[in-house]
């Protein structure tokens, strides 16, 4: 196992930049069971073999064997079985080149972070301004240019696949409802809607969505119903965007609340997809995911500060996308993606809610954007 402490923020890049998948076998990696290996093992450091490996790699001598440059994801079996072996030499230069790749995306995202986090304590700081009344909400708010949304979840579009859009202001949705949606990860994807005429139309933009919807059409198959669940959360988001405000207070930043905490998360968030969900659930009124966790009733499957995955009758993912004051009461709230699939079967569908915490003893509330 790796002697180097890697932090954080550092690790989530690398898993994001990398798509989330693990290097190795390129299976999908959830972050909660990253590992960060190094192509050249550190154990190698300090030994005379390294500088002839370096050499034969051409590599500089002062090569960072705990740089970005040396580092990527892996499934925790797939690191053990790599062990620290050393890759043949092509290997070798094949996943060096798999990291050197993305060295500025996790580079980018990395400063990204750093920024987002001064710009919290800023508001922290105006927040208690305006608690201890040195300043007023609505002076506050006309000191305020207008602001722009911060993604945790990067927006990406078919055009350009490996841009990741991290922060999004009102003027530049316009132009984003035109480009095409990147739907699982394969630029040429897109939805097919129809309606009960049998017209069809292929939707791949935010725009020709809403056109879509607007129009009465629908997805049909499992695929398009699945496709359309890439097009909802960026619809989602160009929507937050275009109206996005400043929080004057916030019960879920300090301290951090999302959607790891069970707690807070009311049984209501599981999925209704038949009949016996909505009984099922209406019987669960009052508890918590915590409560359900607590009684056998749900399984986690993996959590990390941003997403949340468990089963019940279904599967059920919640993912964090953006935070902000969406229904303009002052207070902030959660945007979250969830998508739905069948435990036995090949259905899936998602959608995208608000959690939103209005005191500091409440749960959230959901609701729709």
């Amino acid at each position: 196992m790796s002697s180097q402490k890697i932090e954080l923020d550092i690790r989530h890049a690398i898993w994001l930049a990398h798509k989330r998948r693990c290097t190795y076998c390129t299976e999908p990696l959830s972050f909660a069971e990253v590992d960060i290996d190094h192509v050249i093992p550190e154990d190698m450091a300090g030994k005379p073999q390294l500088l002839e490996l370096l050499r034969r790699l051409d590599l500089p001598n002062d090569f960072d064997l705990f740089s970005i440059r040396n580092l990527l994801p892996a499934h925790r079996r797939c690191n053990l079985a790599k062990t620290s072996s050393v890759f043949n030499e092509a290997s070798a230069r094949f996943f060096l080149h798999r990291a050197d790749q993305v060295r500025t995306t996790v580079e980018k995202l990395v400063a990204s972070k750093a920024k987002r986090e001064r710009s919290e304590n800023l508001i922290a700081q105006a927040l208690e301004a305006v608690r201890s009344g040195l300043i007023l909400p609505m002076d506050l708010q006309k000191s305020q240019p207008p602001d722009r949304l911060q993604l945790s979840k990067p927006l990406q579009f078919a055009d350009a696949p490996d841009q990741m859009i991290e922060y999004l202001s009102p003027d530049e949705v316009e132009r984003y409802l035109d480009r095409p949606v990147l739907i699982g990860g394969n630029p040429v994807f897109a939805a097919d809607f129809g309606d009960d005429s049998g017209v069809r139309m292929i939707v791949r933009t935010c725009r020709e969505y809403r056109a879509a919807l607007a129009a009465g059409f629908y997805a049909k198959t499992n695929y398009d119903i699945k496709s359309e669940a890439f097009l909802r959360t960026a619809n989602a988001i160009l929507a937050a965007a275009a109206s996005v405000r400043m929080p004057l207070v916030s019960y879920i930043r300090e301290p951090h609340r999302g959607v790891a905490d069970l707690d807070l998360l009311p049984s209501s968030i599981l999925p209704r997809v038949s009949p016996d969900d909505e009984i099922a659930i209406a019987g669960m009124k009052d508890l918590s995911l915590a409560d359900l966790l607590g009684r056998g009733e749900i399984k986690i499957l993996s959590i990390s500060s941003d997403e949340l995955s468990v089963e019940w009758n279904w599967g059920l993912m919640l993912r964090e996308v953006c935070r902000a004051d969406f229904d303009g009461d002052g207070v902030e709230d959660i945007l979250c993606e969830c998508y739905c699939w069948a435990t036995e079967g090949t259905l899936g569908f998602g959608w995208t809610v608000i959690l939103a915490r209005k005191n500091e003893s409440s749960t959230f509330a959901i609701s729709a954007l």
